[in-house]
């Protein structure tokens, strides 16, 4: 996580324990789901919740 660029987007999934996990994916995985959320932000940006933050303690 430490290696990602600023403004990089990142999946997450909630674990049963109240965790989050990174979503790993292949490159054409990522390459579907950056050009969906592309198409999908067009006519209404996404936003970022910049109150909101999530650090790695491990």
């Amino acid at each position: 996580m430490n290696d990602l660029e600023a403004g990089t987007f990142v999946m997450m999934i909630k674990n049963e324990d109240g965790s989050f996990s990174p979503v790993g994916m292949n490159k054409e995985q990522a390459c579907i789901i950056n050009a969906f959320l592309s198409k999908l932000s067009e006519d209404s940006s996404l936003s970022i919740l910049s109150k909101e933050k999530y650090v790695q303690i491990t």
